[in-house]
C-alpha cells in the first residue's frame, strides 16, 4: 500500500467501522497488496458520489442484474478481513447492538466488489460494497440476511481472475464456517460512529426480549 493510500485510512486498530470510511481490501488479481477503498460503491457511471451511501451492500440474488454491480462481480471482486461486525435488534427500551464473530479464528473474510468513479474534475474515488445473502443455518434461526463469508479456499477462487462469477455465487458460504459464527450483546456506545475503543467489544446484559430475531443489513 502506498503512503497516499495509507493516509486515506482511519487510525488503526478501529473497533467501530461505518459507511463512508476507507478500509483496506485485497483486490482481484492483486492478492498480495492492500488497497484503501471507500465503503459505499460508486458506479463508474454515477452522476454523483452520494449514490454510494445507498450501495454499502450488494444482494447476491440480484447482483448479476443490477447495473451498478453486474460489471464488478465479473472482474472487480475483492475481500475484506474483519474481526467481527455489529448488528442491532429492536427491543423494549431501544435497539440493542450485537457483535458477530468467529469462535475459532480471529477474523472473518467478507466477499466484496469494487469500482472506481471519476467526477471529471480530477476527483477519483475507489469504492466497494459488501455482498449479502439469505441467511443459512445456524444463522437463519436469528437473521434473515448475512454477509457473504468466505473460507480461505473460497477467498482464493474469489480473487482469481479466471473464476466464473455465476459459479462463485452458486457456491458461497460453507456450512462448516457458519457453525463457527456466534454473537453477543455489546454496549450501545457503538451506536455513535465517533466512538472507537476496544471496550466496545465487551459483552453486556442484553435486557428484555433478548431472544428476538436480529436483522442483518
Amino acid at each position: 500500500m502506498t503512503e497516499d493510500q495509507r493516509k486515506l485510512l482511519s487510525s488503526l486498530p478501529h473497533f467501530n467501522l461505518s459507511p463512508g470510511m476507507h478500509l483496506p481490501l485485497i483486490l482481484q488479481g492483486n492478492s498480495r497488496e492492500l488497497f484503501a477503498l471507500h465503503w459505499g460503491l460508486i458506479p463508474f457511471w454515477a452522476k454523483s458520489k452520494q449514490i454510494g451511501y445507498k450501495m454499502i451492500n450488494a444482494r447476491t440474488e440480484t447482483i448479476l442484474s443490477k447495473s451498478a454491480f453486474k460489471r464488478p462481480i465479473i472482474n472487480q471482486r475483492a475481500v475484506l478481513f474483519i474481526n467481527g461486525f455489529y448488528e442491532w435488534k429492536k427491543q423494549e427500551g431501544g435497539r440493542q447492538p450485537y457483535r458477530i464473530f468467529s469462535k475459532t479464528t480471529s477474523y472473518l473474510i467478507l466477499a466484496c466488489i469494487h469500482d472506481r468513479w471519476d467526477a471529471g474534475n480530477g476527483e477519483s474515488i475507489h469504492s466497494f460494497s459488501i455482498l449479502t445473502q439469505a441467511a443459512e443455518p445456524p444463522i437463519s434461526g436469528l437473521h434473515d440476511r448475512m454477509p457473504v463469508l468466505l473460507t480461505h479456499d473460497q477467498k482464493q477462487d474469489w480473487l482469481d481472475p479466471s473464476s466464473n462469477a455465476e459459479s462463485l455465487l452458486a457456491d458461497l458460504t460453507a456450512p462448516s464456517l457458519l457453525e463457527d459464527v456466534s454473537f453477543y450483546p455489546v454496549s450501545r456506545e457503538v451506536n455513535k460512529a465517533t466512538h472507537n475503543s476496544k471496550e466496545l467489544l465487551n459483552r453486556v446484559e442484553a435486557g428484555p426480549n433478548s431472544g428476538d430475531q436480529l436483522k442483518l443489513f
